[in-house]
């Protein structure tokens, strides 16, 4: 069975309900992970792109971003998301001040992946 990567999103929407600081981390990590997987996916089903090799370190993360700019208006913003929602899960993930504000960024890392997910399915559709 196939792991659909969405579920990250079901459970970061969860968690960015929740008032705990590592709860509220946590969406902003899994929110990112669901969007970079499946335009990962997305990206690699053209066996023409398969050849970049794409890995799961720092430079495969930048590199999928940068590649999928390249793919038109709609791919594009949709890379500048997911680099968006990249820079916010770093600071989650391994700033420990707390000056971030997490009530703010959590739910809105969440919605942005949901909305950059179902724009991958409308570039699918064109």
């Amino acid at each position: 069975m196939n792991w659909n990567w969405r579920h990250y999103l079901t459970l970061a929407e969860k968690l960015s309900q929740e008032e705990d600081e590592a709860c509220q981390r946590s969406a902003v990590s899994r929110a990112y992970y669901a969007l970079y997987n499946q335009a990962k996916e997305w990206f690699m089903s053209d066996a023409s792109r398969r050849q970049l090799g794409l890995k799961n370190d720092e430079r495969g993360h930048e590199k999928l971003w940068v590649e999928i700019s390249r793919l038109g208006v709609e791919a594009k913003l949709i890379a500048n998301n997911g680099q968006m929602l990249r820079m916010q899960r770093n600071k989650c993930d391994y700033d420990k001040t707390t000056g971030l504000n997490l009530r703010e960024i959590s739910p809105r890392s969440v919605t942005l992946a949901k909305n950059s997910i179902e724009r991958l399915k409308n570039i699918d559709s064109q």
